[in-house]
C-alpha cells in the first residue's frame, strides 16, 4: 500500500498511513442498526439515528461522544424511519426524512436539535417513500429526488424549507428512479445519475440535472454505464466520481453481475470519463472523500461474480484508498466486520466512523494517522520529553508488545530503536544516533489496537 507524507498542522503530529494502517473496533451502539443515518453534528459528536435490527424497524436514536468514547441514547423518533435520509441543517439541527416503517412509507420528518437532544416535528412530504436523495442546497434548503413508495418508482420531488419548517413541490424529474446517487456541483445544481426503474430498462446510465435558481430540470449527459446501488463522492476539485453498483445480466432470474468501472464527470466538459476500475466489483457500498482530497471506498456486497437469484453474494470487508493526485486504487485494511446497509462520517477529528450493517459494531479509521487511540483514552505516558538520549514509555494500564515499537519521522521513514530495559508495562529507548526533531512513537497493545505519542528528540 502506498504511504502518503503528511506534515505538522494545529499543533498535532500526523505521520504516514502505510502498511500498519487498520480499523480499529470502537464501542459499539445500544443495537444492532441497517439501513440508518448517521450524521456529524457541529459540536463533534454523531447522531445515529432509525434503520431495523433485523426484527423490528426502529425509531430510536443515540449519540456518540468521541471525548467521552461512549454512546448515549437519545429521546426517540415519533415514527420508525430505515432507508431515510438526513441532513444536517445550516443551523446545526438534524433534518430526518421519510423512510420505511415496516408497514408503510411514510411523509413524516423529523429535526433532530443537538443542543437540547431533542426531536420534533419537521412536517411531512406530499407521499412516503424510501431510496431516495436528499441535498442540501447552496441556499440552505433540502432537495429530494425520486424514491420507491412501496408500488412505484417516483419522480415527484420536494423541498425543504428550513426557515419555515415546511415542505412544497419542486418540479419532477423526466424519469423515475430509485436507489440513484445525488451530488451537488460548484456551481450550485444537482447532478442526479443512474438508478433503477424496472419500466426503463432497470438500471439506468440517465443523468438529470436540478437547477434550483429556476427550479427547472435538464438532460446531463449519460454515464457511460447504466447502474444502481453505486455510490459517488465530491472531488477535491469539484468533479464527481461514481463507483460500482450493479448490473443485470440478463439470465432469466435476473441475476446480477457487479460493476467494477469507475466513472467521473467533469463540470466543465460536462461529460463522463473512466477512470482507474476498483478492483473488486462492490455495490451497496460507500464513498468518502477525505482530508487529504484521497477518496476511500468501503465495504457494501461483494458483488464481483455473477450472483443468484437473491441478489447477493458476500457482504464485503474490503475497503480501498484512491489517491486522487496519482489517480490509482490500492487495497486498504479489511474491516474488522463484513458490511452491508451501513453507515459512515467523518468526525471533525478526520476520523472516519461506520457504524451498524449486519450488527451494532462500530469501527473507525483515522485517515491521518493510520490508525486511533480510543478517544479521550492517553494510553501512555512519555519522559523525558524532550529527550536527549533515554526515554521511558509507561503504561497507564495496558500491556504493549515490544517488538511493536516504531519511531517513524515526519517524512514516513521508521528508525531503528534500541530497548535498554523493559517489562509488560514499561520501555526505556535508546534513542543515540536518531537525529534530533519530532518523531511518532506508535506501539501495539497486547489488545492488537495501536497507539501514538509524539516524541521530541532534542541531543
Amino acid at each position: 500500500m502506498k504511504c502518503n507524507n503528511l506534515f505538522l498542522a494545529l499543533g498535532l503530529f500526523l505521520f504516514s498511513h502505510c502498511a500498519i494502517a487498520q480499523w480499529i473496533g470502537y464501542p459499539s451502539m445500544s443495537t444492532t442498526r441497517a439501513g440508518h443515518t448517521s450524521t456529524a453534528l457541529e459540536d463533534g459528536r454523531l447522531l445515529v439515528a432509525g434503520g431495523w435490527d433485523y426484527s423490528i424497524n426502529l425509531s430510536s436514536a443515540e449519540v456518540y461522544d468521541p471525548i467521552s468514547n461512549a454512546w448515549t441514547s437519545v429521546p426517540s423518533m415519533d415514527s420508525e424511519h430505515y432507508n431515510s435520509r438526513a441532513v444536517r441543517l445550516d443551523d446545526g439541527n438534524v433534518l430526518i426524512i421519510a423512510g420505511f416503517t415496516g408497514v408503510f412509507n411514510t411523509e413524516a420528518c423529523e429535526l433532530f436539535n443537538p443542543t437540547d437532544n431533542v426531536w420534533e416535528s419537521a412536517g411531512f412530504l406530499s407521499q412516503g417513500r424510501s431510496y431516495f436523495t436528499a441535498t442540501k442546497l447552496n441556499d440552505g434548503k433540502v432537495l429530494v429526488v425520486g424514491g420507491y413508495d412501496g408500488t412505484n418508482n417516483l419522480n415527484s420531488c420536494e423541498i425543504y424549507n428550513a426557515e419555515t419548517n415546511t415542505w412544497s413541490a419542486a418540479a419532477s424529474i423526466n424519469t423515475a428512479r430509485s436507489y440513484h446517487t445525488a451530488n451537488i456541483l460548484p456551481d450550485g445544481k444537482v447532478l442526479i445519475a443512474g438508478g433503477f426503474n424496472p419500466n426503463a430498462g432497470f438500471q439506468l446510465s440517465s443523468v438529470e440535472i436540478y437547477d434550483p435558481a429556476n427550479d427547472s430540470w435538464s438532460a446531463g449527459s449519460p454515464m457511460i454505464i447504466a447502474r444502481d446501488y453505486h455510490a459517488s463522492t465530491i472531488m477535491s476539485d469539484g468533479r464527481i466520481m461514481v463507483s460500482g453498483g450493479r448490473y443485470f445480466n440478463g439470465s432469466v432470474n435476473y441475476a446480477y453481475n457487479g460493476i467494477i468501472d469507475v466513472e467521473i464527470y467533469d463540470p466543465n466538459t460536462q461529460q463522463w470519463q473512466f477512470d482507474e476500475p476498483l478492483p473488486l466489483g462492490l455495490s451497496y457500498h460507500e464513498m468518502i472523500t477525505l482530508e487529504d482530497g484521497n477518496i476511500l471506498a468501503i465495504a457494501g456486497v461483494d458483488s464481483s461474480n455473477t450472483s443468484d437469484i437473491t441478489g447477493f453474494t458476500t457482504y464485503a470487508s474490503s475497503t480501498f484508498l484512491y489517491d486522487a493526485v496519482a489517480g490509482e486504487w490500492t487495497e486498504n485494511p479489511l474491516l474488522q466486520d463484513s458490511r452491508y446497509e451501513f453507515s459512515v462520517a467523518a468526525l471533525s477529528n478526520g476520523t472516519v466512523l461506520v457504524t451498524g450493517g449486519v450488527d451494532a459494531s462500530v469501527e473507525a479509521f483515522n485517515v491521518s494517522t493510520g490508525h486511533v487511540n480510543l478517544p479521550g483514552e492517553k494510553a501512555a505516558s512519555i519522559y523525558p520529553n524532550p529527550a536527549n538520549r533515554l526515554i521511558t514509555l509507561k503504561s497507564f494500564d495496558k500491556q504493549f508488545l515490544s517488538s511493536s515499537l516504531q519511531l517513524i519521522d515526519i517524512y514516513g521513514k521508521s528508525n531503528s530503536i534500541s530497548l535498554t530495559n523493559y517489562d509488560a508495562k514499561t520501555f526505556v529507548i535508546n534513542t543515540q544516533g536518531i537525529a534530533s526533531g519530532v518523531y511518532s512513537l506508535r506501539f501495539q497493545d497486547v489488545e492488537g489496537l495501536w497507539h501514538a505519542e509524539k516524541v521530541v528528540i532534542a541531543h
